[in-house]
């Protein structure tokens, strides 16, 4: 439903009903808290690509963008942000437990391996594993709460799962 949700924001609700057309998907609902199953995800992705003439790979990251702050709320709800936190406190604290209160919500969700180590005060490593390979919307996600306390970030990729790795280093 999210994924909907951003392209009408983004590009109106004409658009999501060509994409839904587009993709074979017309008619389908998606409950809130539901994961859109790969297939419909990557072929409402492809389909909006081709109908904004966007990249699929643009599309996926600035959806991540755009979940950064669903996730940000999300994690105000709860009380797992600290109002001192920025982007690096906020992924390395509460990854795993928001995660873990989506799988509550929805235990279908397959939640990726995802592990955050500080190198120094302005430097960290991500490292990202998942069946599902949406590291693009993980980077989306860093880039929007980077954007939300106006942090300026640099992402650097030395392995992607795209690109054949084991997983996806940030």
């Amino acid at each position: 439903q999210q994924f909907g949700e951003f392209i009408t924001r983004r590009f109106g609700a004409e658009p999501w009903g060509n994409v839904t057309r587009k993709a074979g998907l017309e008619g389908k609902v998606f409950s809130n808290g539901e994961t859109y199953p790969d297939p419909d995800l990557f072929a409402l992705v492809a389909a909006a690509g081709e109908l904004t003439e966007l990249p699929p790979s643009r599309l996926l990251q600035d959806f991540g963008q755009y979940l950064a702050q669903e996730l940000l709320k999300l994690g105000g709800v709860l009380g797992l942000i600290h109002g001192e936190w920025r982007t690096f406190e906020i992924m390395e604290h509460t990854f795993e437990t928001m995660h873990a209160s989506l799988t509550a919500i929805n235990p279908r969700l397959t939640p990726p391996e995802i592990r955050f180590v500080h190198l120094d005060q302005d430097n960290m490593a991500i490292a990202y594993r998942s069946t599902r390979r949406l590291c693009l919307l993980l980077k989306g996600i860093v880039m929007g709460m980077a954007e939300h306390f106006h942090e300026q970030i640099e992402i650097s990729e030395l392995v992607c799962m795209l690109k054949g790795g084991p997983l996806c280093r940030i």
